[in-house]
């Protein structure tokens, strides 16, 4: 069969997150993609060589094939943040029963025992459920498949991640220069007497990112939140780090900081300060990253009138974006 192609999608059981389609013996996958990077996609596997299935179990077992469930490049982002927390975002195997046995076999049951019907443990299954896979596939009568090549990405082949090494002197006195300014430099020393050296370390490959360095919304909230855990250890100021650490975050805020913060120096940071006590300025950059020109306006005006209303409270706020964030996945 060609290394590239359609299967039915009624080919892929998302009830038990198999498919019966191509061997077992085959790494079978399945992820989402920018529709607009899908044509892209396509045109590279040509160069692939297609794949046997006349060959023996281990040389199938070589093959690894990706499905792959178009989505539109605002709806993708979102997704992705919810797959993050898999141990394999983006992906998980879907496998079925040995597909080596022919028909003739299941005939002579009095002869042999029929195979063993396994159905793979799935991590994470609530995590999984959270993403509208079902919805997405019920768009598509056909999903596209591709021959993955022979080198692994994956990271338990590849090796583990390692942290590049930069001019941490530096970097650390430029933030602590930045958070003078911003007269943050007692919440920050706050904050690391009372975490653990862990969490030090943490806060610190945080806000060094040079994007930190020059966010005052950024550096603001990151702080804040930092501060919200009533146990600063590693595992709890590592997930705020997970939740700032993206390479796209503070994009959404750029686009909007002209209308979201008005008025004199000292107004916007007033703005900033209310902003960064929801505990939610992620959210709000994610939505002001995805959102178009028309409904970014509208959602900037409405969220300055409640950070400049003194009958808004942090907690309002909060539930007025996590409000919208909903919205927009559905």
């Amino acid at each position: 069969m060609p290394g590239r192609g359609r299967v039915p999608s009624a080919s892929v059981d998302l009830k038990t997150f198999t498919q019966f389609y191509f061997p077992d013996a085959m790494d079978v996958e399945m992820s989402i993609i920018p529709e607009d990077e899908l044509a892209l996609l396509i045109e590279e596997s040509m160069l692939l060589p297609p794949i046997l299935l006349n060959e023996a179990e281990e040389a199938l077992a070589a093959n690894a094939v990706m499905i792959l469930l178009p989505a539109p490049r605002k709806d993708f982002y979102i997704m992705t943040r919810k797959l993050k927390r898999l141990p394999t975002p983006l992906r998980f195997p879907i496998r079925k029963v040995r597909s080596r046995f022919k028909p003739a076999d299941y005939l002579t049951l009095f002869q042999a025992k029929l195979p063993d019907f396994q159905t793979p443990s799935i991590k994470s299954e609530n995590a999984l459920k959270e993403v509208a896979w079902k919805a997405m596939l019920a768009k598509e009568r056909f999903v596209w498949y591709m021959r993955r090549r022979n080198l692994s990405y994956k990271d338990e082949v590849t090796g583990t991640a390692v942290h590049v090494m930069t001019n941490e002197y530096e970097d650390e006195n430029k933030m602590r220069i930045f958070q003078k300014r911003l007269k943050l430099d007692p919440d920050y020393n706050g904050l690391k007497a009372r975490g653990s050296a862990a969490a030090n370390l943490e806060m610190v490959r945080l806000l060094t990112i040079p994007k930190f360095t020059i966010s005052e919304i950024l550096m603001r909230s990151a702080l804040k939140e930092f501060g919200s855990k009533k146990r600063l250890d590693e595992r709890n100021a590592a997930s705020v780090r997970l939740r700032f650490g993206h390479r796209r975050i503070g994009k959404g805020l750029d686009r909007a900081k002209d209308l979201l913060f008005k008025g004199s120096a000292e107004d916007k940071t007033v703005q900033k300060k209310k902003l960064a006590e929801t505990l939610h300025v992620p959210e709000v950059d994610d939505i002001a990253r995805v959102l178009p020109s028309g409904e970014l306006k509208e959602f900037s005006k409405e969220l300055h009138k409640k950070l400049v209303s003194s009958q808004e409270t942090a907690q309002t706020i909060a539930t007025y974006i996590l409000n919208k964030k909903e919205e927009l996945e559905k």
